[in-house]
């Protein structure tokens, strides 16, 4: 992760905290998501249950809990491989079934391939009466988390800190257990709320002002956890904590409203917004424009019917929405367009040589072709178009935006000529004489994948012991 990211462990580690971390998560390995642990313990191995990493946990807790801490607990099994022991396996539903389909956990779902299953593998093909079973195993291992997580706040309480602790129990994403068709696990392109919309439970420390098992209606975000247990701490998240605010005040009640939650898969070009009452989605296609879906959770909680071209005005307020979201994260550059009017009268045209590529994310896509009537969607409202561009040193790219053959406004644009988005205003911008274009540098890059210099001398050991350095 890079060195110019703060995370929750550095603010932490600097405040005075022992901070101490146990993943087992092959896909976290080598990260740097390590940055700012004390220890960070992470064995990059599957079919572990929840219990080899609560005896780390406890062992922690036997050791530190007469200082101030700040423990990172990761379990892995509500999610595939299923693999928890009895009587886990077979909470839910019995094992008539397991036998009739020659059951052996640890169970793996890959397409139609279950592994483990004798009776599937044998037959080439997912059998009905496996799907019933998946989603009983799926069940009986969030009841067995559930369980090592009470064996983990007993714990706190043996050594008389429960009441002093702040725990926060949070999930990255849920599960497809066939509740899509032949859907399973977590597509990276899907931001339903299935995968998506996960548990967020809170216990705050002696003397915080909430009942205990209160339920807070309104919308949050994950990323809300970090300025939260920052202010739990006495301490101060900054600047970098912009995109999200602490959940106490909406505990105590002195908040009400929904946030409006960003969501995103930038591996397979997926964006999306969600508020209470809709779901609106950008999917980013190889050849760089951008499909519109928008559902409305009211009548159609489950997503399965998209009303993108019946509600353009939605469709339009949710763009203008997600286009600071877009600028403040991604580094761009970004051609922005705005306008005033039907977009279907406007048409955007980019000069450009073959070696300069673009995404189209709002809007009007770039052609110099006639609009399809059956293409995207017509975005109505102020901002027409939000297009990331891939502009090298030296190239040159020449934007104009025309209405009924006349063109009204033609910029031209190199990587020296762009302006920084953290100084403009989008709602000034958008109260100007219109229409216009706009050359803007994005968020300064970052590299999610490059590992931060923190590996102790600790995790050097624990790698060398289990075999994975010399």
């Amino acid at each position: 992760m890079s060195g110019r990211v703060r995370t929750l462990a550095e603010h932490l580690r600097a405040g005075g905290w022992r901070t101490h971390a146990i993943v087992y998560k092959a896909a976290l390995f080598g990260l740097g998501l390590e940055q700012g642990f004390d220890r960070w313990f992470n064995l990059p191995t599957s079919n572990r249950t929840a219990q080899v990493n609560l005896e780390k946990a406890l062992a922690f807790l036997e050791a530190y809990h007469d200082r101030r801490f700040f423990l990172f607990l990761h379990l892995d099994d509500p999610h595939q491989p299923f693999n928890q022991p009895a009587p886990f396996d077979l909470s839910f539903g019995d094992s008539t079934a397991h036998d009739a389909l020659d059951l052996e956990l640890p169970i793996s779902i890959r397409n139609d391939r279950i592994i483990g299953c004798s009776q599937c593998m044998q037959s080439r093909r997912l059998l009905p009466g496996f799907v019933k079973v998946a989603q009983d195993l799926y069940d009986g291992a969030i009841a067995y988390t559930d369980d090592r997580i009470g064996v983990l706040l007993d714990a706190l309480a043996k050594h008389g800190i429960y009441e002093d602790t702040v725990v926060a129990v949070v999930a990255d994403h849920g599960e497809l257990i066939y509740d899509r068709g032949r859907a399973w696990g977590h597509p990276g392109a899907g931001l339903t709320d299935d995968q998506i919309r996960v548990p967020l439970i809170l216990k705050g420390a002696r003397g915080d002002s909430f009942e205990p098992g209160e339920t807070v209606r309104a919308q949050v975000r994950t990323t809300d956890l970090l300025p939260t247990l920052l202010e739990s701490a006495g301490l101060d998240g900054g600047p970098e904590s912009f995109e999200s605010r602490s959940l106490w005040p909406l505990v105590s009640g002195e908040e009400t409203r929904d946030r409006v939650a960003f969501i995103e898969s930038p591996a397979h070009g997926v964006l999306g917004l969600r508020t209470p009452a809709w779901k609106y989605v950008l999917r980013t296609r190889p050849s760089g424009q951008s499909h519109h879906s928008l559902y409305d959770l009211h009548s159609d909680p489950d997503e399965r019917d998209n009303v993108a071209r019946q509600r353009p005005s939605e469709i339009a307020r949710l763009a203008e929405e997600m286009a600071p979201f877009i600028l403040r994260t991604r580094p761009g550059p970004f051609l922005l367009v705005l306008g005033d009017g039907e977009p279907g009268a406007f048409q955007l045209v980019l000069e450009k040589d073959d070696e300069v590529g673009y995404r189209s994310f709002i809007g009007l896509p770039p052609t110099s072709a006639p609009r399809a009537a059956d293409r995207d969607i017509a975005v109505s409202g102020r901002v027409l178009a939000l297009i990331e561009l891939d502009l090298a040193a030296g190239r040159a790219v020449r934007a104009s935006l025309s209405s009924a053959g006349r063109t009204l406004i033609s910029r031209v644009i190199t990587l020296d000529q762009l302006e920084s988005y953290a100084k403009l205003d989008l709602d000034r911008l958008s109260r100007q004489p219109t229409p216009a274009i706009y050359f803007l540098r994005g968020a300064p890059p970052i590299d999610p994948f490059r590992t931060a210099a923190t590996t102790s001398l600790d995790q050097l050991e624990d790698l060398r012991a289990l075999g994975y350095i010399d």
